[in-house]
């Protein structure tokens, strides 16, 4: 594990990053946590009380801005006016989502009559989208 610094610039407000934020804040890190959805969406990815103790841990938030490019001094992030937001930094933690895996679906076709996709094949999400999506296909069969 690197060590990580006083200034940390989080990117990605999905839970993982939220979690992380909020540990690396009560450590005694200044931390900014940036998104490039709006505050609702991050809001409606959070349980309530994570948002509460990201603010009382004092997180910075750049709501509505996407990682650029990562410079000596931090990084430079873009907001959704295109304007430019330089981000002092000396550690700074990717914490960014996925896209789904459709070519392991393709790799299972033809082996078996019907194939679906399940999980992270069909939309990323969690352990327990997951097994919805397992259980609703069982049921149909």
């Amino acid at each position: 594990v690197a060590d990580v610094g006083e200034k940390v610039l989080l990117v990605g407000g999905g839970p993982s990053g939220a979690e992380t934020a909020l540990q690396l804040a009560r450590e005694g890190r200044q931390v900014t946590l940036a998104d490039m959805g709006t505050a609702a969406e991050a809001l409606s990815r959070w349980i309530k009380c994570l948002d509460l103790e990201l603010r009382q841990n004092n997180v910075v938030f750049l709501f509505e801005h996407m990682l650029e490019r990562i410079t000596s001094e931090g990084a430079a992030l873009m907001n959704r006016s295109f304007e430019r937001v330089l981000v002092e930094a000396d550690t700074i933690v990717l914490s960014l989502g996925f896209a789904p895996n459709k070519a392991s679906l393709q790799e299972f076709e033809g082996i078996a009559p019907d194939t679906y996709a399940i999980g992270d094949c069909r939309k990323i999400g969690d352990v327990l989208q997951a097994t919805h999506d397992g259980f609703n296909i069982a049921s149909m069969l």
